[in-house]
């Protein structure tokens, strides 16, 4: 991975950010000289910005285009019936070193670089038909969604014929993971479709969640692709009364790994996303195409260095969500002053769908793959006739591990932010105080709460050899192996390690709550100031130690936790898990035979069934 510094979360308890007037109005702005690279990346995009011209027979150039929203999709009376297309598309996005549009092959859904944003509200049934229509690499299926596709197989062996198998994946949400639910073991052969349904809790914490593929072998070429959306689930800050006022914007934010496509002929005008090893993915990968002539960048919703404009004193919300497969994103608003940069608080509400309970004014927001954040930004005073500009640029990350020391990606620019003089217009001007967010935590803290189940430990593993070894305590991914067995309403403790490189740990059906994190310093764990927030994925880095705490409320069955490094996770770092009620699901797939993943294993009986 890139160089990463500490996940940027508010660093001190609850009680002492409340009492920060940092927290209470935007401060005094940081300012730092400019390294290079963003000198260079900033004066070519004011060059650019004043001088894009159309070149003689070709399309109008897809950069520094109006920021869009995803295509959205809302509930309606309750329900949310849609469908999902997974299907090879050519789209065209812009190269940065090409400086040119190109033509991208990919695996996509309906066709388009970013799926379409699902919205809606608490108690709703979200229905996704998800119609596989890649073609088939190998045989054919039955179109049975519950046959296990790693069947005498190693199911950690990269093999591109299990690359057009998918399913479907709501990262973060509190639901069900049987059946047709949350289901990541159902597997969607080539040609066939596949129900979900889904059902939103009527307490569920409103936020900012999304989805994925998420079949183990294929999980991290098909979301490099751009297989993946947002989930919006309404209510909770969005009825806060400066938030509501404000205009709403998505960030899907993605890293996509293409290449010249050899299967096109050589074509060197059509480019692939394709797993080529020790290329596609992998210490550096991304770092050499940024840096090469491969061009790659980070796009927001699919695009290259978008435009965004807002009036002097303009108050927005931005929902950020990292759909990337290993890169770290820290994310900074500055402008340029001569050789300096002024740093613009970022105003940090939620993370991961969560909301805080309270405002972080951070010059700085770290986003790992799968992360989520909700952030306010407020355009500062602009009196004059003149426009000013903001970039929002993904900074230097300092290193917290030895192994990322080799790897350097220079500072880029992600969009481009116009702040047009103040109109008449009625737009949000103000930001809301953490005494006006205070009822919007939805979750108690689990700090004070006595642990109730065993002790639970995960530490990731990577084993360097003829073949590398991804594993979680010890172990690669077997689907044959009985799952981790936790208890339903127990408070379960756990603690984060890694014993090389750093790995985001998430984990489906609940989030977490961070107790402490602790950092190896000459042979003594010392703790970090963190705060209580709630998580579903947090980053590990090799020296460290985190705490959490959760509690499976609500949904029993079988799920995943694995590492958010998604080539990581397909090669094995990942572990089953189960939600057991006083060992009835055990006992009942037991005195059958049954292993989980193996075959009459559906997943979808109701703990009913086995009173």
């Amino acid at each position: 991975m890139r160089r990463i510094n500490q996940i940027a979360l508010c660093a001190i308890t609850l009680l002492i950010v409340l009492s920060l007037p940092s927290c209470q109005k935007a401060t005094q702005r940081h300012q730092e000289v400019a390294s290079e690279d963003i000198l260079k990346e900033i004066n070519t995009i004011k060059a650019s910005l004043s001088s894009v011209k159309l070149k003689a027979g070709v399309d109008k150039p897809l950069i520094h285009l109006p920021f869009q929203n995803p295509e959205e999709i809302s509930s309606n009376n309750g329900m949310l019936d849609t469908e999902l297309a997974v299907k090879f598309t050519t789209s065209s996005i812009y190269n940065t070193v090409k400086d040119e549009n190109i033509s991208l092959y990919h695996r996509s859904y309906n066709g388009k670089l970013v799926g379409p944003t699902l919205r809606l509200k608490r108690g709703d049934s979200l229905f996704v038909n998800l119609m596989n229509q890649l073609p088939t690499l190998e045989g054919g299926g039955a179109c049975d969604p519950f046959e296990p596709i790693h069947d005498g197989v190693d199911p950690n062996i990269i093999d591109s014929l299990r690359f057009n198998n998918t399913n479907l994946h709501t990262h973060g949400l509190h639901v069900s993971p049987m059946g047709h639910g949350d289901n990541v073991f159902v597997n969607l052969d080539p040609g066939c479709s596949f129900q979900n349904r889904i059902g939103i809790p009527d307490n569920h914490a409103p936020g900012t969640f999304w989805y994925h593929a998420h079949l183990h072998g294929s999980t991290a070429i098909q979301v490099s692709s751009g297989m993946g959306g947002a989930i919006i689930i309404e209510g909770g800050l969005d009825s806060q009364p400066e938030i509501e006022k404000m205009e709403e914007k998505i960030f899907i934010m993605q890293q996509i790994p293409y290449t010249p496509d050899t299967a096109a002929g050589g074509n060197p005008d059509r480019y692939a996303v394709k797993f080529i090893e020790g290329t596609t993915f992998g210490p550096g990968s991304w770092q050499d195409g940024i840096e090469a002539s491969t061009g790659w960048r980070t796009t927001i919703n699919g695009m290259v260095l978008p435009i965004i404009e807002m009036e002097s004193e303009e108050a927005q919300r931005w929902r950020f969500i990292h759909a990337g497969v290993r890169e770290t994103l820290n994310l900074k608003l500055v402008s340029l002053e001569e050789n300096k940069i002024n740093h613009e608080k970022l105003h940090v509400v939620a993370e991961d769908g969560i909301a805080y309970g309270y405002r972080n004014d951070v010059d700085s927001m770290t986003l790992q793959p799968g992360y989520r954040a909700d952030i306010l930004v407020q355009a500062a005073v602009n009196t004059s006739s003149e426009q000013d500009t903001l970039y929002l640029i993904d900074a230097d990350s300092p290193v917290l591990d030895e192994t990322d020391r080799t790897e350097y990606e220079s500072e880029k620019v992600l969009a481009v932010i116009i702040v047009k003089p103040k109109t008449s217009k009625a737009l949000a001007r103000k930001l809301p105080s953490s005494e006006a967010l205070a009822v919007y935590a939805p979750y108690p803290s689990l700090v004070n709460e006595p642990v109730t189940d065993s002790m639970q430990y995960v530490q990731f593993d990577i084993v360097p050899g003829d073949t590398t070894l991804f594993q979680i305590n010890g172990e690669a991914f077997d689907h044959t192996r009985p799952p981790r067995q936790l208890g339903l309403n127990n408070v379960q403790e756990w603690t984060l390690t890694s014993s090389l490189g750093a790995h985001p740990f998430h984990i489906h059906v609940n989030h977490f709550q961070i107790q402490q994190h602790f950092k190896k310093v000459n042979d003594e764990w010392v703790e970090q100031p963190t705060s209580p927030i709630w998580k579903d994925t947090y980053f590990v880095p090799s020296s460290d130690s985190i705490i959490i705490k959760s509690i499976y409320k609500d949904f029993v069955g079988d799920f995943v936790l694995h590492c958010h490094i998604l080539d990581h996770e397909d090669q094995g770092m990942m572990e089953s898990v189960r939600i057991d009620k006083d060992n009835r699901i055990t006992a009942y797939l037991r005195d059958r035979g049954i292993s989980i993943c193996g075959p009459g294993y559906k997943n979808d009986f109701d703990i009913t069934e086995l009173e």
